[in-house]
């Protein structure tokens, strides 16, 4: 633990009176972050199970999804331990479920919508959250792999969002040169 406590130092504060104990030991992220990359991996691995087009409302469901992190961040709202996981945890749903939409859209090409993978996704970090409950190494180890899954899974959604934009704006480049290149011209002639 003291290896991923030293990596997941550059993404989270790691307060000790916010972070999950697990015997005796404290566990490297506060509980909202531990939410967040769990439901992160939690929604990576429903969306590659489902591989389902996303759909105008459940992009809304999404967005309120990454939304309601605002009031629960800011303490707004009742703030408890399990209430902070399960924050993160839609947050991180949301995020990947906003995240993958250009890539869905790009990739798969079948009509289905993904409403059953929000509600399963909304119902394991349910579940996450009650895992928490639980101080028991094996508990420790599942939460520390959904952190690691989730940590990646938003890695890879990054530059495959930033491959993408790049290859959208090359294509989109060339034709915008040459008509510049071709209005500069018939100026001379």
């Amino acid at each position: 633990m003291d290896f991923l406590t030293k990596c997941l130092s550059w993404v989270c504060g790691q307060a000790a009176d916010r972070s999950w104990v697990f015997g005796d030991e404290m566990f490297p992220l506060c509980q909202r972050c531990t939410g967040i990359y769990a439901g992160a991996a939690i929604a990576a691995i429903i969306f590659c199970c489902t591989r389902r087009r996303p759909h105008r409302w459940t992009m809304m469901i999404h967005v309120l999804l990454v939304g309601q992190i605002i009031p629960a961040g800011l303490h707004w709202c009742f703030d408890t331990p399990v209430l902070r996981t399960l924050s993160g945890g839609w947050f991180g749903i949301g995020l990947i479920g906003l995240m993958s939409r250009q890539i869905a859209v790009r990739f798969h090409s079948e009509s289905r919508t993904d409403s059953w993978g929000i509600l399963t996704s909304f119902l394991a970090v349910t579940l996450l959250a009650s895992l928490t409950a639980y101080s028991n190494a094996a508990a420790a180890n599942l939460l520390a792999v959904l952190v690691v899954v989730g940590l990646f899974s938003i890695a890879v959604l990054i530059v495959a969002n930033v491959v993408q934009l790049y290859s959208l704006w090359r294509d989109e480049a060339p034709v915008v040169k040459t008509a510049c290149r071709h209005s500069a011209a018939s100026k001379f002639f």
